[in-house]
Order: structure tokens, then sequence, then C-alpha cells
């Protein structure tokens, strides 16, 4: 069955949404982004229009990528066929089908290239993004990849989510564990096939016959985290405790189970079942072992990840994680297995900002021998007395980022960190003294004259994990408390690949914390005699005010520049989070 769409939108009338609904969430508040000032003064106050509301039950949209700005419906969307639905993930991830010839293609068609008198529309898919709206609501938006051809003229269209790039929280936010915990095994004693009973496992049962036995036995030496993990050896299938998950009326959702494995002499493949609640048997059509299986014989911890697709209906589905297991001599290691729950949750503390030793990890670079072989990571350590320090990390994979700041902190017998006028990263030999008898303020700088590197401050972070699909790899968030109206700098990256939900999360909270201080450094202009009761290191106290503009807090003294003419000093001052007493 087809639903028959709105014709297409007037840009003119639709406008960015204040309110986002995604799937497992109630009704969060949206901070919409401002438009690009461009050349103009970014701190150009700007409010945010009203939504619009559309009619239609369900539209696709297509819409411009920066400022979210709907272009055209996409007509020809199939959004409730049942072999060609619309499917949304956990985070927001879209997944449809439109025709070849819908009207929307000339909508965004330019730019086009002539080609033999023959005109060809190759637009450039990074300038778009999907929207779903359901009853003129937006539930859902993702950054448009290169649409594929899939034969009958039909078009794929796929859509990172980016649902959480509107959500702002105050602190920090994580996945939490749909499973509440069962798949970790800490403190777990006693007959280990018992004991996965009682928290719900199953064992060469349940939704269908499977051959073979199954041993398993506690490991209390190796685990991956924690006191102790879970072996298993046989044939057969283990099976994590079933959970209900309610369905979405007019979409699918995808949803992601996780696990850590490691084995030598065997092969495991994951899955993620789903059944509708009171069917006896799992319905393999919305099972998807996405990159479940692990590679034979592998001695180190992995990542094993699948989905499955809930179906769309106003009923409850079941999701459960299954491992297949072909192990007759060897014994297969498990741990941490999660099912990350929809959407975020976040902490309502905000976390201070963190300091300058972060621009130091722009340095890092990986270092080979003469032989070619990898000798991990090196950071070159440039001090203001002209020597040189250098650090190195063979295994980085397992450093944490912080730990590195702090090494490279402490080298040089601890240092100072100070940004320069062209927002270089100097670190020098600690010295000078924390001062409280002086202090920067309006009575003792004549002029100051500050920059700020809007480069160099991140407002919300994004870690991507190695496994699941869209957005669903995002495993931490982090987002500044900001003001209204400010222009908003993201990063999102990669974490380890050998790091679990928790630690990846820990990971990146110290991360967002060491990435997230404003660069900023001043001139200030003081008279000869203030001056001289200061010296190159000295931590001073700042409290100015110029216009629109403060600054409040602590700085070090890089540099000072006598004018004898004028009776006058210049002191070029950074912060230092070390000065504060």
């Amino acid at each position: 069955m087809t639903v028959e769409l709105l014709p297409p939108l007037d840009p003119s009338a639709l406008a960015p949404p204040t309110s986002l609904h995604a799937p497992g969430t109630g009704l969060l508040t949206l901070t919409p982004l401002p438009p690009d000032p461009g050349p103009g003064d970014p701190d150009t106050p700007w409010s945010p229009p009203a939504p619009a509301v559309a009619a239609a039950d369900l539209v696709l949209v297509i819409a411009e990528a920066g400022s979210h700005r709907p272009l055209t419906a996409v007509e020809s969307a199939v959004v409730e066929d049942y072999d060609d639905p619309l499917t949304i993930d956990t985070l927001g991830h879209i997944t449809a089908s439109a025709s070849a010839w819908d009207p929307c293609w000339e909508v965004i068609g330019a730019p086009s290239t002539t080609i033999d008198d023959l005109t060809v529309v190759d637009p450039d898919w990074r300038r778009y993004e999907l929207q779903v709206w359901e009853n003129g609501e937006l539930v859902a938006a993702g950054y448009l990849d290169d649409p594929v051809t899939i034969g009958d003229d039909r078009i794929s269209l796929n859509a990172t989510g980016i649902a959480l790039a509107f959500q702002r929280t105050i602190g920090d936010a994580g996945t939490s564990d749909d499973l509440g915990g069962a798949g970790s095994f800490e403190g777990a004693s006693g007959d280990p096939i018992a004991w996965l009973r009682a928290h719900g496992w199953s064992i060469n049962d349940g939704l269908e016959p499977t051959d073979g036995l199954l041993e398993a036995r506690w490991n209390p030496y190796t685990p991956f985290s924690g006191s102790r993990s879970l072996q298993v050896r046989g044939k057969g299938v283990l099976r994590a405790p079933v959970i209900p998950v309610a369905q979405h009326e007019h979409f699918a959702r995808e949803r992601v189970t996780t696990a850590m494995v490691q084995h030598t002499e065997s092969y495991i493949v994951a899955e993620t079942e789903v059944y509708a609640d009171g069917a006896t048997q799992i319905n393999k059509d919305q099972t998807r072992a996405k990159g479940a299986a692990t590679n034979e014989d592998d001695e180190t911890w992995q990542n094993v990840a699948s989905s499955g697709i809930l179906p769309r209906g106003t009923g409850v589905s079941f999701i459960r994680m299954a491992f297949r297991i072909y192990s007759i001599t060897g014994w297969v290691d498990i741990d941490e297995v999660r099912y990350p729950k929809d959407g975020f949750t976040g902490s309502r503390s905000p976390i201070d900002r963190a300091y300058y030793p972060s621009r130091i990890v722009d340095r890092l670079e990986a270092t080979t021998n003469p032989d070619g072989q990898a000798l991990g990571l090196s950071v070159h350590v440039d001090a203001l007395t002209g020597s040189l320090g250098q650090l190195a990390w063979e295994d980085y994979e397992d450093v944490r980022a912080v730990d590195m700041l702090s090494q490279v902190n402490d080298t040089i017998f601890g240092a100072d960190v100070w940004v320069l006028p062209n927002f270089q990263v100097r670190v020098a030999p600690r010295r000078g003294s924390n001062r409280t008898d002086l202090a920067l303020n309006n009575d003792t700088v004549l002029r100051p004259s500050w920059e700020t590197n809007p480069g160099a401050i991140i407002d919300q972070l994004r870690v991507l994990t190695p496994w699941g699909t869209g957005p669903g790899r995002i495993g931490f968030a982090y987002d500044q408390p900001l003001p209204d109206g400010v222009r908003i700098n993201r990063q999102i990256m990669t974490g380890p690949t050998n790091l679990s939900w928790l630690q990846l999360y820990i990971w990146g909270l110290w991360t967002a914390q060491q990435e997230s201080r404003e660069a900023r450094y001043a001139d200030l202009l003081v008279d000869e005699a203030f001056g001289r009761q200061v010296v190159t290191g000295d931590g001073l106290p700042v409290a100015l005010s110029s216009g629109r503009h403060g600054w409040v807090g602590w700085v070090r003294v890089a540099n000072r520049k006598f004018t004898k003419a004028a009776r006058t000093c210049t002191l070029t001052v950074g912060l230092d989070p070390a000065v504060t007493p």
C-alpha cells in the first residue's frame, strides 16, 4: 500500500523545526542552527523562525543540509510497501526509495553538465539532507548519501541520521543499555548454566530447533572488563534475554545489539533476532546480521554487532541477541553484551571546559622505523627555550587521550602551555609564579587587545563506535552549554576500536573535556611600572571589560615588550588552567 504524498513544498513556506520526536523518546526541544552569517559579524543576534505545519500524514522531504530548509517533497517515495519500506533506525538513519523520474530531481538538479549536447544532472549530494515529516512534525533527518539505482527505475535513498546533532544536552550524554546489565557477568558465581537461565538467557532452546550441546564456565583470569567473562564451548545457540520494543505506526525501525567476544579455535556468529508478540518463529525477513561474524582463530577481543528491523505497526516486537557457536575444542569468551537504547540520556550538570594542552593532540603522528615497522604515535614538544622533547606511545590504542596529554604536560619537568597570536601552541619549562598581589583589570590595563580563535572550541562532540550502522554508531555525545544565537562548532571522531561501550564513554568524556576550550590570547598595554613587576611565566588573575567583550579568569604571561618612549609595556598573555590557585 502506498500513501499519497503532498505536492512539492514551497521552500518559503517551511522553516527549521523547533522540536524533534526521535523514535523511542519523548518530545525533545531543539536548538535551531542560525544561518551562516558569512563575512559579517558572527555574533549578530538570530531568532529561529516559527515551525511550519504540513497537512500530510507522512512526507519524505529533501532539504538543504546547512539551514535544514525543506526544498521539495519526494512524491514517488514508497513509504508503506512491505517489500520496499521507509526504514528509520534507532537514532534516525533513513532508508527509502523513489522513482528515477520524480520531480524532486529537477528541483535539486543544479549544477548540471552538458556532454555531447546531453544535459547530465549531477547534484552535490553533500548539500542536501533527507527529512521525514509526520503530521507536520519532523521525526527524522539525515545527511543524504549518494543515491544508488536499484532497478525498475527506482533509486535508493540513504541518509545518515543527524537527529543527535539537533539534540542539545547540558553536559555529557551516553547510550544506556536496554539489557539492564544482564549481559555483564560481574559478580556471577555458581553453575554458569543455572546462572544464565536465572538471568533470562537460553541455551539450545527457544524459538527454533538447534543441534548439538553447549557447555559453559566462568573465566576469572582474562575477562574483557570486570572480574570475569563467560566461556562457552560446543555447537549450538546461546541467546541473551528478550526485551520488548514498541513498533512505530508509520515506519520500520532498526535496533542494534553488540558484544565483545574472543576465541582461538572456534567460530561464532552473532545475530539480532526479531519476532512479533505471540509469534512462534523468528521473522527471518527482519533479521540482519551486519558484520556479525568474527575472524577465526583470533586471540584478541573483538566487537560483534548485528541489527534487526522492527516492522511498522502499532504493536510490540521482541528482540534478543543470539550467538551461533561452532567450537568443538576451543572456548569462546563472551562479555559485555549490550542492547544500546533508543536515544541518549544526558547529565544535567554542566561539565567544566577543559584546557589548552589538548591542542597538542593535533601534532600526533604515526612513526615507523627504517624498516617500515610501525612504532606507534609520537609528539614533538616545541619549547620556547629552543629545545625539543619527544614522547611516543607504541600501544596507543590502549592509551586514553587524557593520559597522552598528561604525559606531554609533565615533559620538561612540568610545562607551561601557551597559545601565541597565530594560535600555535607553545610548551616551555615552567617559569614564574602564580601571583595574587597583582591583577589585570580596568585599572591596571590601559588598552586591551584580545583575539579569539573560533575554530579552536568544540561545542559538540560525537564519538563513533566501530560497530553498528548510521547514527547508531554514535557511542558518546557531548554538548557545551551555550547562549542562544551563537554559532556551533561540531567535531565527529571515531573512538579506539578495542574499547567497550563503557570504556568508549569514558574515553569520549575525557576527549570532550580536552577539546572544548576556547582559544584566546591578548596583548594588554600596561604602564612600565606594572610591567617591571611581572616576569615571563607569571600567572595573573584577569577581570577586564571593554564594550561588549569581557574576560574573567587566569592567564599566564608569555612575553613582555617595553616601549620606553611611551613608558608602557605590552604583555602577551594566554589562558593556562595551571595558574588557578
